[in-house]
């Protein structure tokens, strides 16, 4: 397998080689050396298909076939030169012909699934393909139409040499403006059918005029060819030729060698018009005309596929931006608003406010009372479906305008624009706590979601101030019973204050050590004697001496303190039976 890497290399050497040989030997050696090198050319192929095993072999036996018959085809020319004369057209012009049908049938199945397939694709060498046909019209096809000396068949046969030439060219460009890879046997490949379609074109310009002599410098670019098409096959980087390339079945760009060529191609017609009529020879209108049509109307339908992609990338871009837009600023789980959001609608409202009356609106925060049982009994998934639930019902009980968010876990707010007066946002949260008292059906048992709601009415200019209060609100519904409203007044402003510096405060007590156990003695009436004790808890609070559970349990149960507090006194209160 590592000669094989090196084989391609060996081969290049070597038909090099021979076609240098070709213009220093005699000239039976010389004609021998051509067609071994045709043939020699069909079994590299073959070889290198068998050799290196692309995931598809028939595309490289097929291109097989063109040199195989191009060099039957060199041989009976050389007998028909031996006897003297050549005829034309000749069984040996039957075999170029073919074989140039099987360079283009290989070359267009090693593009099936690897070249896009997009109608950009298509249209693009179609173009490079019309504008070709132009130029080989004005240089060859036409003077060939146009020569009364020739028979129907010979004229025929002429002109085929030049159109299969032109659909190697149109299936050489889509390769180039397709194929998403550069691989060496890619190179090899495309220089091959390239020297092969110059070659073409000076050997039928020579033939015209009347210079072509065997032997000459035309007959090492045919050399070259298939020396270039063997090195391809038996290079290893062929496999990649086989195998679909990533974003083939993407539409085609614009880049700069696809706008070169199709400018060339666009520009074809009229330079050849130009060169007509500088020379001073036959103008051929029609053919030229005919030729415009086509590529305008290829080039019509590049644009359109060119505003189509666009239309649809610009409409691709807006839905990803609404898509990121709703991520950003919505709920992902109940898709309400989020709390940047809301935020953005509350100083939004304050912006917009009159000067002279300010406007009015409120605020409701809303909290699930004993949500966190939920999901703890029930699981995950079952809490999110009872939030979408509670996110629903509440949409369900305000005005389209009115803003519904949820501000994170089981809290939701409602932002309520123009309002009149507090009475009608109190109807609001009558209305929500009516309607999420109703059951659900959640984990496959009905339950009920009672929640704590807190009211906030005022100015719209103090719309920030208004969330504050509400949440505070919210709070004082919860300590006076839960599953109720509270419309928030002043002084809860300072009640909720109090609660958050005693949260704080609690924190920093569980970390300085501060609390302590004291134990209640129970004595039996019998015996008179202790049975059992029971353990209370003590907060030693700086500057207030001695705090009793009343005081701080509350607070400590809602912000989850009641959990490291628990904790800490059955370790002291263990410690302590363990010392007695």
């Amino acid at each position: 397998m590592a000669a094989g890497r090196f084989l391609w290399a060996a081969y290049a050497g070597l038909g090099a080689l021979a076609t240098a040989g070709y213009f220093l030997l005699p000239a039976g050696l010389a004609t021998a050396v051509y067609i071994l090198t045709g043939a020699s050319s069909a079994a590299a192929v073959a070889l290198g298909a068998l050799l290196h095993r692309p995931s598809r072999r028939l595309p490289w036996f097929v291109l097989s076939l063109g040199p195989l018959l191009m060099s039957l085809a060199d041989c009976l020319w050389s007998y028909y030169w031996s006897r003297g004369s050549v005829p034309y057209p000749s069984y040996a012009d039957a075999l170029y012909l073919l074989g140039y049908v099987f360079l283009g049938a290989g070359l267009l199945l090693l593009q099936h699934r690897t070249v896009s397939n997009g109608l950009d694709a298509l249209v693009d060498p179609l173009m490079v393909a019309s504008g070709g046909a132009l130029l080989y019209w004005g240089l060859i096809i036409g003077p060939y139409v146009h020569d009364p000396s020739l028979s129907l068949l010979a004229k025929a046969v002429s002109v085929a040499y030049p159109l299969l030439d032109v659909l190697l060219l149109a299936a050489l460009a889509r390769y180039l403006l397709g194929f998403g890879g550069r691989v060496p046997a890619l190179y090899l490949l495309e220089l091959s059918f390239a020297v092969l379609l110059l070659a073409d074109s000076v050997y039928g310009l020579q033939v015209l005029q009347g210079s072509y002599r065997d032997g000459s410098w035309v007959d090492a670019g045919w050399l070259a060819c298939y020396v270039l098409l063997g090195a391809a096959a038996l290079h290893p980087s062929m496999r990649g030729l086989s195998v679909p390339q990533p974003g083939s079945a993407e539409p085609a760009l614009l880049t700069n060698r696809r706008i070169a060529l199709l400018t060339g191609a666009a520009l074809t017609a009229p330079g050849l018009l130009a060169a007509q009529a500088a020379l001073g020879v036959r103008i051929d209108a029609y053919p030229i005309a005919a030729g415009c049509v086509l590529i305008f109307a290829l080039a019509v339908i590049r644009i359109r596929g060119i505003v189509v992609a666009l239309l649809r990338t610009l409409s691709e871009r807006e839905r990803l931006q609404e898509r990121l837009e709703q991520q950003a600023l919505h709920d992902p789980l109940t898709g309400l608003a989020n709390r940047a959001l809301f935020s953005d609608r509350l100083a939004h409202a304050a912006s917009r406010a009159n000067p002279l009356d300010g406007g009015r609106l409120a605020v409701l925060m809303l909290d699930l009372d004993g949500f966190k049982s939920v999901n703890d009994s029930l699981g995950h998934e079952v809490g999110d479906a009872l939030l979408v639930s509670v996110a629903g019902r509440i949409r369900a009980c305000v005005r389209p305008s009115d803003t519904v968010a949820r501000l994170g876990g089981d809290e939701f707010a409602v932002l309520i624009e123009e309002i009149s007066d507090v009475g009608a946002a109190v109807r609001v949260a009558e209305r929500i706590l009516d309607r999420l008292g109703e059951p659900y059906s959640v984990g496959g048992v009905g339950r009920v979601a009672a929640a704590s709601v807190g009211v906030a009415f005022g100015p719209a200019r103090e719309a920030k101030s208004l969330l504050r209060d509400a949440d505070a609100a919210m709070y004082v519904a919860k300590e006076r019973g839960k599953g109720r409203y509270e419309v928030f007044e002043p002084r809860m402003r300072n009640a909720r204050a109090e609660k958050l510096r005693l949260e704080a405060e609690l924190r920093a007590a569980l970390e300085r050590g501060e609390f302590a156990v004291h134990y209640q003695p129970i004595v039996s009436f019998a015996t008179g004697e202790v049975v059992e004790v029971e353990a209370l808890v003590r907060w030693e609070r700086p500057g207030r001496g001695t705090v009793g559970p009343a005081e701080f349990l509350s607070v400590a149960e809602e912000s989850g303190l009641i959990v490291p507090i628990g904790r800490w006194v059955l370790r002291e209160a263990c410690r302590q039976v363990r010392e007695w």
